[in-house]
């Protein structure tokens, strides 16, 4: 991990989400998606959460430039994938291509990581996909990859036949699916050579997962 001091340019700052920040929110995550995997993972509002959450922002002005939402337990069970004390998920992670590379989403981690502390929670999972530069920064803050799975969108008009070897016991389903034109599904990272035939793409979901020290800041 880096040991020097990030210093942000003086026109950005950081802060907590405020409801007034939707639509630029909305905004930033749509163009900061459109170079990654995660390109067709936009909407046209913000999602909620069903648990407390801390949600940050970059901002230059009135504009949202970065983003960071971890949603966190407050019973152990809540939120994470696997056992274990309370923790929180990131849910959301994006900056602007144009402010990249100027320590943004680490000072958002930052940020928020001193508040998980304030509330006792010293573990933080995240989700990725297979971006070389997404999973250089978790690997950077920290994190440690504890799972993988494939997430696979098939190749339209799939064969009943095609579709009834990939997925045992779905044939009760044709009756209501006559023509599936496309398809998304998770599977097992050993049957990425089985699936690429019948898929246009594929991409490999990285679990990671961050264990914060309660008397330190993070070392970033």
């Amino acid at each position: 991990m880096p040991e020097q001091e990030i210093t942000l340019p003086k026109e950005l700052s950081i802060r907590l989400y405020e409801e007034r920040d939707e639509l630029s929110w909305v905004r930033c995550r749509l163009l900061s998606f459109l170079d990654c995997s995660y390109f067709d993972d936009v909407h046209r509002y913000r999602e909620l959460y069903e648990n407390p959450a801390v949600c940050v922002v970059a901002t230059r002005g009135e504009q949202i430039v970065g983003f960071l939402d971890i949603e966190y337990e407050e019973v152990a069970g809540q939120v994470c994938s696997t056992e274990g004390e309370r923790g929180g998920v990131m849910w959301h992670l994006g900056v602007l291509p144009e402010y990249r590379q100027m320590g943004v989403a680490t000072k958002m981690f930052e940020f928020a990581c001193e508040r998980l502390r304030a509330v006792g929670v010293f573990r933080i999972q995240a989700w990725t996909q297979d971006d070389v530069p997404a999973n250089s920064w978790y690997r950077t803050q920290g994190f440690e990859q504890f799972t993988a799975h494939l997430n696979v969108f098939a190749r339209g008009l799939i064969s009943k036949g095609q579709m009834s070897d990939l997925l045992p016991g779905i044939e009760d389903s044709w009756k209501y699916l006559p023509h599936i034109r496309s398809l998304n599904f998770e599977a097992p990272c050993e049957a990425r050579e089985e699936l690429e035939r019948l898929s246009y793409r594929i991409h490999e979901v990285r679990g990671y997962e961050l264990n914060l020290q309660p008397e330190t800041s993070p070392n970033m």
